[in-house]
């Protein structure tokens, strides 16, 4: 592959001008030999230089192209070498000036002709067929290099792709640009495009006269752009060009005059001479470079304008002065017309101009001078005696560069980022100082770029333009096709000219850029980068402060006023945080990329409303009409929508790592508010700001966690680590008495155990209750956990299965192959269940027909015990058919079969899994959350929620109270935050007590003549010689098992509730001290 790889052009690709030369004409050529051809897409037959170029084949962003018009600008794509690739060879290959590309197409892209040689042409210009590949092909042309009959006419190229196929080009029109495509054929259906084919012929071009934009194509940071000639002889005496750097300026129509870079200093023609004799004595005028004197025009001063001419053929340029009817005399007092050369010619004819040429005066002295013979002929001006190379666009030497598609930082010297931060928010692009102890700009999308290469064909893509695009700001902070610099070695990029971005200078020409591209999946991959979200199953168990970030405290947040004002102080309100609408896509459009950034996701943002809850109606998180935040309940208080956008991430002193800090902004379309804290008053307002203000706040947004139940069995309620069951005792806060079996025989009803409450002694038997969790661990048990409390306990510890233990295959009861554990001669293992007599809302029972009067006082649910088994996720109520069913006999499948026979009612199969409230668990809702983990653990007993929806802290709910003397249920008008109006709920705490009695007692709980003590450490079994005893713990795993050989054993057991079995009889729970 050719990988020279050039300027294009000066003006389009190096300083941003255009060339306007004057039309080109060229000549029919009888031979090809080394130089520059254009290759005309019309017959050329004149050879005297009359002919314009009208049709001609140039290169162009990858693809050639056939232009119709004057070949009067960016010459150097037309431009192209052409060589036989053997002697007296018939195949060519055709190199362009500009790129060094050459004509070259991947035959697997050419559009295939059908078997009638039929082609139908390419329609878009995105089609293969038309990409330059840039490899090395030959191409059949004419007979040979000298094959003036060939040259004289256009023909096509053709490619024989192998024996049996050929390549040939084409031209299509699509949008009004003619494409050359590819085509390949049968060579036995020849391919028919008819006048459509690419037929080119070789002309030679002739010279045209460079203006300043076409010779100005390299640049200094400092001075500008400029250009250098060398000339193709050296030394010559007085040389005033060679090495200098000249910044070209128009001048007289078709000159230029060349003023010194970085100086005030012009190129003229000296009135000083050469020291020469006879026909050159005060002939031969040196050059200088001086600056103009006061009042002079350069533009006007003749000896200060040169005509620059380039041979397009030969690549190289010659230099003339005017010459105004006279010989080349100059007097610096001008005569009447202003001219300075106005001595008469003294005889021939005046030519316009003079060549700039070397002079042999000595055999070993040549000078650099405007040479013009007494008698000027064409001859003997010597045109050509002195040419030179001019720093042109597809030689100069070219820091253009770029780099690769991706996601990156853009940094200057300084180490400041290119990024549109949230008080530009989008309205332009800045340098911005980061302190990385504070922000973290991976964090940020609007601190990252999204960098495309602008054209990704293969010669081009090595100095291709970018485009630079905001990864937040996308549709307003970009800007295409920026052409990067960067000279060899150099550590940072630049650019020619300033960059705008939202019509505001983003990148200065004078800054030094460094591309840091961003590889980390983390940062790429996160479509949530930017603003908070929260996981939808969260939110409906959550709810979340605002710690407010300052560098003095940490322990400000956003809370209540004494009226509805929200401020930034000491006490903390918890938000209910609700997403708005669906979330939805911001920043770059990812698919634009067309999948050319690895891992670049596209991002994505949620909206979100805040309310607290409260009995009168949600209190909504609004803004006032002296733009001031505040909560109410108001219907004509509006809900005010945000994102949260991250603007901090930090590690204060209180803090134990880093954490993200978010800036309330509001989501209306544009983005122009933030909420802020107003500091210059002492009330620490929370406002609405505009974001376009410097100063922005910034919060910690966290779950509360203050715990809004209580836990039992904890560490925190200084028992035994775990959640396990626990034993204790309920006290009303006010009047101390316990909850207790009911003994008041206006509250009693036959058969039915209710709940009561009295002082100690009125209790009808003991006043401790096992607590045992039902959804805890699980779920959002972890916030709400729900237990099981129950009362006269006999448990039986799980069994464990027995596999089969004979050789070879399994079959279970069916006959199917099955595992040792399932086969049919295994013993299944019998799970472990805690029978005895749980609490329950009354609620389903009260609304059977003809029960009211039963399970409710007045208009008030009760609640009261019934016999039940706790097996693993379900709780068996029995009743009816298994009302007499005891631990002995308990079989949850025989209640299981009952069920699916349609004996016995589903509904007393309970499942305890989820988070809605159940009416046979109670969880324990702390009156002060606040203070809950150090001195308040005062609770209510919570039961079920009024809306089923609201499952952890409902404002509507049921909780336990005292009605009239009888302990009932609140109904369901009762109100969390009303809990000291009329409809009180009763306040607990719980007391614990050693060796405390339950129900029955289920301390020292025995099993026919066998009796099992709990001791400290240990547990007494007596009665049981030569049986044996298994003791596991509440999660079924067993602790100790061992043979008894004496009447009475001491059996060492951890701390906590034991079960114990003994061999034949029913398991019991002990509480080991």
């Amino acid at each position: 592959m050719n990988k020279k790889f050039s300027t294009l052009v000066a003006g389009a690709l190096l300083l941003g001008s255009v060339s306007a030369y004057a039309q080109v004409k060229a000549d029919k050529v009888t031979e090809i030999e080394k130089g520059y051809y254009v290759l005309s897409g019309e017959q050329i037959t004149e050879t005297d230089g009359s002919k314009s170029v009208a049709e001609f084949f140039k290169l162009d962003d990858g693809k050639l192209v056939k232009v119709t018009g004057d070949l009067d600008a960016d010459y150097n794509q037309s431009l192209w070498t052409i060589a036989a690739s053997a002697s007296n060879s018939n195949h060519f290959t055709f190199v362009n000036k500009a790129t060094g590309l050459t004509i070259s197409f991947d035959p697997k892209n050419a559009v295939a002709a059908d078997d009638g040689g039929a082609v139908t042409a390419p329609a878009v210009a995105t089609d293969p067929s038309l990409v330059v590949t840039g490899v090395n092909m030959a191409w059949a042309w004419v007979a040979n290099s000298a094959d003036a009959t060939g040259l004289a006419d256009v023909k096509g190229l053709t490619y024989a792709i192998d024996t049996d196929s050929t390549m040939a080009l084409g031209v299509t029109n699509i949008s009004g640009t003619d494409y050359v495509y590819a085509y390949k054929y049968a060579n036995k259906n020849m391919g028919s495009l008819g006048t459509t084919n690419a037929d080119i012929q070789a002309v030679k071009p002739t010279s045209v006269v460079m203006k300043a934009d076409d010779l100005n194509v390299l640049t200094d940071a400092t001075n500008g752009d400029y250009f250098t000639m060398t000339p193709n002889k050296t030394p010559l005496f007085v040389d005033a060009i060679s090495g200098v750097k000249f910044h070209a300026e128009d001048g007289i129509s078709g000159f230029v005059t060349l003023k010194e870079l970085g100086t005030q200093k012009y190129l003229r023609v000296d009135t000083a001479v050469h020291a020469a004799t006879g026909l050159n004595e005060n002939n031969l005028y040196q050059l200088a470079r001086k600056a103009l004197k006061t009042g002079e025009d350069a533009s006007t001063l003749v000896p200060n304008n040169f005509k620059i001419e380039k041979d397009l053929f030969r690549d190289s340029v010659f230099v003339s002065i005017a010459k105004v009817n006279s010989r080349f005399t100059y007097d610096e007092t001008p005569d009447v017309d202003g001219s300075h050369w106005y001595t008469a010619l003294a005889s021939g004819t005046p030519y316009e101009y003079c060549t700039l040429s070397s002079i042999l005066l000595t055999p070993t002295t040549e000078v650099m001078t405007f040479y013009s013979p007494e008698t000027p002929t064409y001859a003997t001006l010597a045109k050509e005696n002195l040419l030179f190379s001019v720093s042109d666009a597809a030689t100069a030497v070219d820091s253009r560069t770029s780099i690769a598609d991706g996601l990156y930082y853009i940094r200057n010297a300084k180490g400041q980022y290119l990024a549109s931060p949230i008080y530009d928010n989008g309205d332009l692009a800045e340098w911005v100082t980061v302190n990385a102890d504070e922000q973290n700009v991976a964090h940020m999308p609007a601190y990252q770029w999204v960098v495309l290469k602008d054209n990704i064909t293969e010669y081009a893509k090595d100095k291709s333009t970018v485009t630079l695009t905001n990864r937040e700001f996308a549709n307003d902070v970009n800007a295409p096709a920026i052409q990067l610099y960067k000279n060899s070695g150099a550590t940072y990029y630049s650019v020619a000219s300033n960059i705008s971005m939202s019509g505001v200078k983003a990148i200065d020409s004078k800054d030094s850029l460094n591309f840091i591209q961003i590889t980390d999946l983390t940062v790429l991959g996160d479509s949530l980068l930017g603003y908070k979200n929260f996981d939808s199953n969260d939110l409906k168990v959550n709810r979340y402060t605002f710690n407010y970030f300052n560098p003095y405290v940490s322990d400000k947040y956003i809370g209540k006023s004494t009226d509805s004002l929200l401020v930034v102080k000491d006490n903390i309100q918890p938000f209910v945080v609700n997403a708005v609408g669906t979330i939805a896509n911001y920043g770059y459009t990812v698919a634009n990329a067309n999948g050319r950034i690895s891992g670049l996701k596209q991002l994505r943002r949620q909206a979100y409303q805040m309310t607290v809850p409260a009995a009168d109606g949600n209190l909504k998180f609004g803004v006032d009409a002296e733009n001031q935040y505040a909560i109410s309940a108001d219907p004509d208080f509006d809900l005010v929508t945000f994102f949260f956008k991250e603007n901090n991430d930090v590690q204060r002193t209180s803090d134990e790592q880093k954490n993200d800090f978010y800036t309330l902004v509001v989501s209306a379309n544009p983005l122009e508010i933030k909420a802020g804290v107003s500091d210059e008053t002492q009330d620490a307002t929370l406002k609405a700001q505009l974001i376009a203000e410097a100063r922005t706040s910034s919060f910690l947004i966290s779950p509360y966690d203050a715990p809004l139940y209580r836990r039992f069995n904890t560490t925190l309620e200084g028992a035994v680590a775990g959640d396990g069951p626990d034993t204790v005792r309920f006290v009303e806060q006010y009047r101390k008495e316990y909850l207790q079996i009911e003994g008041n025989e206006n509250f009693t009803h036959k058969g039915i155990d209710f709940l009561g409450i009295y002082t100690d002694a009125k209790a009808p038997s003991g006043l401790a209750f096992i607590v045992d969790t039902a959804w805890v661990n699980r779920g959002a048990g972890y916030i709400k956990p729900q237990y099981l409390i129950s009362i006269e306990r006999t448990d039986k510890a799980a069994t464990p299965g027995v596999p089969c233990t004979e050789t070879g295959k399994h079959y279970d009861k069916n006959g199917k192959e099955t595992d040792a554990e399932h086969c049919g001669h295994a013993t299944p293992a019998v799970p472990g269940f805690e029978f005895g007599k749980y609490l329950v809302n009354f609620k389903d029972s009260a609304a059977v027909a003809g029960n009211e009067e039963v399970y409710a006082w007045k208009k008030y649910i009760r609640a009261g015990f019934v016999k039940a088994a706790h097996v693993g996720d379900s709780l068996y109520i029995l009743n009816g058919m298994f009302a007499d069913v005891t631990a002995k006999d308990f079989d949850p499948a025989a209640v299981r079969e009952a069920v699916k026979a349609g004996k016995y009612s589903a509904d007393y199969i309970v499942n305890l899994r989820g988070d809605r409230h159940k009416t046979v668990t109670w969880s324990f809702r702390y009156l002060n959350p606040a203070k809950a983990a150090t001195d308040d653990k005062r609770f209510l007993i919570e039961s079920i929620a009024v809306n089923p929806a609201d499952e952890i802290a409902p404002v509507n709910a049921n909780w336990l109270k005292m009605q009239n003397g009888c302990l009932v249920l609140s109904d369901d008008d009762s109100k969390f935050d009303l809990f000291t109006r009329d409809d009180d709920a009763l306040i607990f705490d719980v007391e614990y007590k050693a060796d405390d009695e339950v129900a029955t007692d289920a301390v020292t709980p025995s099993v026919s003549t066998i009796s099992v003590t709990a001791t400290e450490g240990a547990v007494v079994v007596k009665g049981a010689q030569g049986k044996k005893v298994a003791i596991s713990n509440v999660l079924g795993q067993t602790v100790a098992s061992m043979l008894i050989t004496s009447d009475e054993a001491t059996i060492a057991a951890p701390a906590g509730v034991v079960v114990v079995a003994v061999e034949g009889e029913a398991a019991v729970k002990a509480i080991v001290k």
